[in-house]
């Protein structure tokens, strides 16, 4: 399956320029375009209304910090060696499992039916999904120069109610840090509004931007994910292990 780029939401399209590199997505009604992962994740939630959310331990923190308000969110605990621990799930709970580093971890797709799996992609964009995968989510700025944009695929065609623009600060406080890195600035400049955004990732029904909707037509994904092979590579000639 091809990624694709969903072009079903309008947003800011108040900056010019585009990437004149060769498009290789595609579009697709299967795709639904998110501001950031957590937008995507927050979407999958109101949709589904799961019992019981599942997290691992060793996933990002800031998206623990934006579920602890959920009434039923659950973190369990990895062995800190496999990250293959799969939690006590049962009917109607939410399980996100992630690629880390680019590989599937298959035996954390050993889970019930009736349970709905959210797989995150965001290191193994150009992986096929997991076929007991429920819905997927890549995240855009781990490969592209973007500030802002997720897509979220559901493999029933679920719809997705994301209907906000990105938060007006947070987006030009990203595309600024993004300027300026691609400008040669010095890293302590575009490093410290990186972290400050980041402190104001949001999570919510928000929606990619037209600017990344727009240069994420005209990506040439093939060209990253040969990056991204080759870089994983080199890595694990290092010593590192899955």
């Amino acid at each position: 399956m091809p990624l694709c780029v969903a072009a079903n939401q309008p947003s800011r399209s108040h900056v010019k320029g585009d990437m004149e590199i060769g498009s290789t997505f595609e579009l697709t009604q299967n795709a639904t375009n998110a501001t950031n992962f957590r937008s995507a994740l927050w979407a999958i939630i109101d949709a589904v209304k799961p019992t019981d959310i599942w997290l691992p331990d060793y996933f990002c923190p800031s998206v623990h910090h934006n579920l602890t308000e959920a009434k039923h969110y659950k973190v369990w605990f990895s062995d800190g060696k496999t990250h293959c621990v799969v939690p006590p799930l049962k009917n109607g709970d939410l399980f996100v499992a992630v690629n880390y580093f680019g590989f599937q971890n298959n035996e954390a797709f050993e889970v019930p039916n009736g349970v709905t799996v959210v797989e995150d992609m965001s290191m193994s964009a150009y992986l096929e999904p997991h076929q007991r995968s429920d819905f997927w989510i890549i995240n855009l700025r781990k490969f592209f120069p973007l500030p802002d944009g997720a897509l979220v695929f559901s493999r029933k065609r679920i719809p997705l109610k994301l209907y906000l623009d990105p938060p007006e600060e947070w987006w030009a406080t990203n595309l600024s840090a993004m300027s300026l890195r691609a400008a040669g600035a010095d890293r302590s400049l575009w490093y410290a509004m990186t972290k400050e955004a980041k402190k104001q990732n949001p999570f919510g029904p928000y929606r990619m931007s037209d600017y990344s909707a727009k240069r994420v037509s005209v990506v040439h994904d093939q060209k990253a994910w040969s990056r991204r092979r080759l870089n994983y590579n080199e890595l694990m000639v290092s010593g590192l292990k899955p």
